[in-house]
């Protein structure tokens, strides 16, 4: 019994929705027009950053730009090591010329006489002591204290031999005390012997 109600029940209610789906469908009216476009919802999260795509080609170079404004000076560095020493200049060679009276360059002078000495090449007020020198005896004279001019020369006349010196053959040394020294011979011959004056005969 309670099987055929179950079964009639559920025939029933088959009839009851296709009827019911039969009058919905002859009730549907044409489709309305849109409405308007709803409000925009909001941003959803940001997603992960997706990988890097591979390298592009290398574009062309771009057009040079304007030259900048010259920067500040920088600071002076430390100085440098001091180079190697120069070679000394050269130096102009200092000489001495002794003269007689008769202007005889290599001088045969008599004992006693006196000489002009002349000197050149020396350094500008320079003070130079002038020394006759014999090896052979060993002797050595101061004989006159000179200063050179502004050009290095000096001159005097008239000097006359010290009286050691006896006759032979001397060198005579001048020597600077800024460096410079030059040196010349001289001759001293024994004096001159005087020619006797013929007596006059009284008649």
């Amino acid at each position: 019994m309670h099987k055929l109600l179950r079964s009639k029940w559920m025939w029933i209610t088959i009839l009851v929705a296709l009827l019911a789906l039969v009058f919905a469908s002859a009730c549907t009216g044409p489709a309305g027009q849109t409405g308007p476009q709803g409000e925009r919802g909001t941003a959803g999260p940001q997603g992960e950053r997706g990988p890097a795509g591979a390298t592009g080609p290398q574009g062309a170079p771009g057009e040079r730009g304007l030259q900048g404004l010259q920067g500040p000076a920088g600071a002076t560095g430390p100085a440098g090591a001091a180079g190697p020493e120069g070679k000394p200049a050269p130096q102009v060679e200092a000489t001495i010329v002794i003269m007689t009276s008769d202007l005889e360059r290599f001088p045969h002078v008599p004992v006693g006489s006196s000489v002009s000495i002349h000197g050149s090449g020396f350094a500008p007020n320079e003070t130079i002591v002038v020394e006759i020198v014999a090896g052979i005896s060993g002797l050595t004279r101061t004989w006159k204290e000179f200063k050179s001019n502004e050009s290095g020369a000096f001159a005097t006349h008239s000097l006359a031999l010290p009286a050691a010196v006896k006759e032979g053959l001397y060198t005579v040394r001048a020597i600077g005390n800024l460096g410079s020294i030059a040196s010349a011979p001289i001759h001293v011959a024994a004096p001159a012997t005087p020619t006797p004056t013929p007596t006059p005969i009284k008649k």
